[in-house]
């Protein structure tokens, strides 16, 4: 105990050096304090005034050391007991710091915060449910007590109990309603429970009451990015980078949202930070070597997998990417390899499987290629899926009599691809319930037979059995010498082609139909999209071109406005039935691969298709024709990236001699009704 007498203005100094720290100057107050010590060196409340001051300023091991002095001196002190106990679980002597909590809840068992305190501690220790029961007696002595509710919360998400979590959160902000860090993990749960756009309202509501937020800022960019927010997920992004310009993955996930925002080169600089601050980074190699071969420079992509592997030679990811690089470098016995080799590590990796699936059937490998196309369904197209309770129908079924909905999945070009296998199903003795996208709801009325439409989302009627479309060549054992080659297997609607003939007249130019570039979501837009200004010169040619293209990008509107020989039609093309009239009155379709090469190889059409020297599974390699489409001739690339060539071909072709008489086709094959086809839903 203190002994020295303390006269009435060495009082009014301790008093004042109190104030001081109340009123959180802190450094008026430490000197005080340390000035006084000199004088008092046992007085318990300078001791502790100074302990609790050096835990304010993060000062854990002055803490302890300030904290302990006090107690020796004067142990019945239930605050400082506690103020202890926080120093202590900062330096990781967390059975100091338990003692201390129960010293401090002997002394006062009203105390919610040694109890609060204690809870945190146990929390630590992963000893959750005496964890819940510290924060319980807390807010049973304080029921407006905010962070106990918000501990709780900590230790219910953990636990994975979602939603209980949650209502202690929501808690915790009622009674505090500026209590970003209860908003913050909020969020967090709200993701847990797949509710996303919450979850960004509680992020954004984080950085209302705290600007400076790194963890929001980086949580709600990358949630933006997700939702392909991709302007305002990198307006966070870099906001948390002004914060933090040192974090490696910071610069890594402003990689990922310029990725896949197609901002190549953008995301270029972002990997390459990442791999300069943090040189093991393995995911950063392979995302900069997915750019690297998304921009066909794949060497150096081959060299950043390597980098990966070298140094996690274990990891599945980098040695899918390399798979994936050699089969689009037309190496297919070393892509099966990779992929062979991720099986091994990983023997339910669903990726390798999908991959390997790719390879059969862009080797022309069918039967295999099919069987391992389901594996779609446990990778990023789970998504696509329909979870209906009806058995999934592969073919073993015998479908006479029975009732089989089959719905879409993927893209558009897909869904026209296999819509070819309605006719079998028929043939088979099923009655077809069809679920169709609404941009091609119009044209399926087309389809001949009894077809039941139904837009997609709307109400099912009853069935029997279910089969997503592009599992229907798996059910039908589909090998390249059966493929349903009964073409044309959709028209084009009578009184639409009609008006088209009447408004483009008699002229007799050749009309060819033209399509360079997809949507602009397509994963894979940069490779098979063609940049308009190439197509000068093919655009010289004598002959009459017309935009196939529902959307034209505001880029490319100016360009083409200057070639005078291309008529657009934007306006005029509501649905894929409108594409399919106009296409009816072409002499000839030149389109990259996108849903109208499809359509124009589904209406028996000439089409001459355009593909990147790393082309899709359908088209096989080395073929200039297609067992799917037997009007469609195949223009490649021969090295990665190189257009040119291809134009080169494409006017050569035109130019020939004997070119004018074989696009001279009568019009298409009219379907003046839709047979049986009936709507539902």
């Amino acid at each position: 105990m203190q002994t020295k007498k303390i006269s009435a203005k060495q009082a009014e100094r301790i008093q004042q050096a109190l104030m001081l720290h109340y009123a959180g100057r802190f450094s008026e107050a430490e000197a005080q304090y340390r000035n006084l010590l000199k004088l008092f060196p046992q007085h318990p409340q300078l001791l502790a005034g100074m302990g609790t001051l050096a835990l304010q300023q993060e000062n854990y091991a002055e803490a302890e050391k300030f904290l302990s002095r006090s107690l020796a001196v004067m142990k019945r002190q239930p605050n400082v007991h506690c103020n202890l106990g926080t120093a202590l679980v900062k330096l990781n002597k967390f059975d100091a710091a338990l003692r201390n909590f129960d010293q401090a809840i002997a002394l006062d068992p009203g105390s919610a915060l040694a109890y609060n305190n204690r809870g945190s501690i146990l929390h630590q220790l992963q000893n959750f449910q005496a964890a819940l029961g510290n924060f319980d007696d807390a807010i049973a002595i304080d029921s407006n007590y905010a962070e106990a509710y918000y501990n709780r919360g900590l230790v219910l998400e953990d636990m994975g109990r979602f939603s209980e979590a949650l209502g202690n959160f929501q808690n915790a902000i009622s009674l505090k309603p500026d209590y970003a860090k209860a908003y913050f993990n909020l969020g967090n749960v709200l993701i847990n429970l797949d509710r996303i756009a919450d979850a960004v309202t509680s992020y954004g509501l984080a950085l209302n009451y705290k600007p400076d937020y790194l963890e929001a800022f980086v949580n709600r960019g990358n949630l933006l990015k997700d939702l392909k927010r991709f302007p305002e997920a990198i307006e966070h992004l870099q906001q948390a980078l002004a914060l933090d310009p040192e974090s490696a993955m910071i610069h890594y996930n402003l990689g990922l949202a310029y990725y896949d925002s197609y901002q190549y080169d953008k995301a270029l600089g972002y990997y390459e930070t990442a791999i300069s601050l943090a040189p093991d980074l393995v995911e950063a190699y392979n995302n900069l070597g997915r750019v690297l071969q998304q921009l066909n420079q794949y060497q150096a992509a081959f060299d950043n997998y390597e980098t990966a592997l070298a140094i996690d030679p274990q990891d599945i990811i980098a040695i899918n990417n390399l798979g994936t690089l050699y089969k689009d470098m037309q190496k297919l016995a070393e892509a099966e390899a990779s992929y062979q080799h991720a099986i091994e590590l990983k023997p339910d990796d669903p990726d390798a499987y999908w991959n390997i699936s790719l390879v059969k059937l862009l080797s022309g490998d069918y039967l295999e290629g099919w069987r391992l196309y389901e594996w779609r369904w446990q990778t990023e197209y789970k998504k696509d899926i329909s979870r209906f309770q009806q058995p999934v129908w592969l073919g073993e079924e015998n479908i006479n009599g029975k009732t089989l909905l089959v719905y879409p999945e993927q893209g558009y070009g897909d869904f026209i691809q296999f819509c070819r296998y309605v006719a079998l199903l028929q043939d088979a003795g099923a009655r077809v319930v069809l679920g169709c996208p609404k941009p091609l709801l119009s044209l399926l009325t087309t389809v001949k037979g009894p077809v039941t439409l139904i837009e997609k989302g709307q109400q099912l009627p009853d069935f029997d059995l279910q089969c997503p479309i592009m599992s229907l060549p798996l059910a039908f054992q589909t090998r390249l010498e059966n493929i349903p080659t009964a073409i044309p297997y959709l028209y084009a609607d009578a009184d639409k082609q009609q008006g088209w003939q009447q408004q483009l007249g008699n002229d007799k130019r050749i009309k060819i139909g033209l399509v360079w570039s997809g949507s602009t979501t397509h994963k894979n837009d940069f490779n098979r999209s063609i940049p308009v200004e190439l197509l000068a010169p093919l655009l010289a040619m004598p002959v009459e071109f017309h935009c196939l293209q529902k959307e034209v990008r505001p880029e490319d509107v100016a360009k083409i406005a200057a070639l005078s020989q291309m008529q657009l039609h934007q306006e005029s093309l509501e649905d894929f039935s409108d594409t399919a009239a106009l296409i009816s009155v072409m002499d000839l379709v030149i389109s990259v691969d996108t849903s109208v090469a499809h359509l124009t190889g589904a209406l028996g059409k000439p089409v001459w298709i355009l593909l990147q020297y790393a082309p899709d599974y359908r088209w096989l390699l080395h073929k200039n024709d297609s067992p799917w489409y037997p009007t469609a001739t195949l223009f490649r690339q021969t090295s990665p990236g190189d257009w040119s060539e291809v134009i080169m071909a494409l006017i050569a072709r035109l130019s020939s001699p004997n070119q004018i008489t074989e696009f001279k086709p009568a019009l298409l094959p009219q379907s003046s009704d839709s047979g049986s086809t009936t709507f539902g839903g």
